[in-house]
C-alpha cells in the first residue's frame, strides 16, 4: 500500500505484512525522517488478550517501519522550560509519557491566552519526544515553520501561542 508523509508529501510503498496483525504502525519518512502513523488498508484483528508486541523494527526495502512505545527515560528528568511568554522562567516537569499542553483542562497548563484549551500533545519516547497539534487555533511553530507534528530532542525549542518552550532531558539527581 502507498502511504504519504504528512510533513513533506513523499509517497512510500509499505508492505502490508509489516502491520503484523496491527491496525496501525509508526512509519519514518524516507525523505525527511518525519514519524507518522500509517493505518492498515483493511482493519486487522488485534492480538488476543490485547497483548502488545515489544518494540519492533522492520525494513521493507522502501521504508523503515518502527513501532515505538511512549515511555519516560530511566534515570532522567524530562521537563519543558518556558523561555518566552507570560510564564517565562517556569519549569514544567513531565511525569508521565504522554501529556496534553494547553491553557485549561490540560496536564501541563500554560497561562497564555493565545494557547488553546487543549493545544497539543507531547509523547515522550525515551530521550526524544513527538509533539502533535490537537487542531489548535494558533498552531505549533518550530523555528519560523508551522508544523502539525515535530520530533524534539534535548534542547529543542517550539512555540505555542506567545510561549516558547524548550524540551529538556537531564540526569536525575
Amino acid at each position: 500500500m502507498m502511504v504519504e508523509c504528512p510533513q513533506c508529501g513523499t509517497a512510500d510503498l509499505l508492505d502490508e505484512e509489516s502491520f503484523g496483525g496491527r491496525s496501525k504502525l509508526q512509519v519514518e519518512c524516507t525523505k525527511c525522517g518525519h514519524l507518522y502513523l500509517a493505518r492498515a488498508a483493511v482493519p486487522l484483528e488485534e492480538p488476543a488478550g490485547g497483548a502488545k508486541k515489544p518494540k519492533e523494527i522492520r525494513h521493507t526495502g522502501l521504508t523503515t517501519v518502527v513501532e515505538i512505545r511512549t515511555r519516560l527515560p530511566e534515570g532522567k528528568k524530562v521537563a519543558l522550560v518556558v523561555m518566552k511568554g507570560p510564564a517565562r522562567g517556569t519549569v514544567l516537569p513531565i511525569t508521565k509519557p504522554e501529556v496534553i499542553l494547553g491553557r485549561v483542562d490540560a496536564d501541563l497548563v500554560i497561562p497564555d491566552t493565545q494557547i488553546s484549551g487543549k493545544h497539543c500533545t507531547l509523547e515522550i519516547r525515551d530521550t526524544a519526544a513527538i509533539l502533535r497539534d490537537l487542531g489548535s487555533t494558533n498552531g505549533i511553530f518550530v523555528g519560523a515553520e508551522q508544523v502539525k507534528t515535530a520530533r524534539l530532542e534535548h534542547l529543542s525549542e517550539f512555540r505555542i501561542g506567545a510561549t516558547t518552550l524548550m524540551f529538556t532531558v537531564t540526569d536525575a539527581e
